[in-house]
């Protein structure tokens, strides 16, 4: 049985899917990469990269260690 984060994990995926990145990135004036699928979301005086690929969300510290 999936939690309900799961849930709506999973429905935040399926409806960026959906729309046009580049819109996305336009909108909410955020940075995106069409090579990689990768937006790059600042938040709280941090950045994270959200891959579209892989359906995961990383802080870019982490990426970089």
């Amino acid at each position: 049985m999936k939690t309900n984060y799961r849930i709506a994990y999973d429905k935040g995926w399926k409806d960026l899917k959906r729309k046009v990145p580049e819109e996305v990135a336009t909108q909410l004036a955020v940075k995106y990469c069409s090579s990689t699928r990768q937006f790059n979301i600042p938040f709280f005086n941090s950045e994270y990269t959200l891959d579209c690929n892989t359906e995961t969300i990383v802080h870019i510290k982490c990426i970089k260690e």
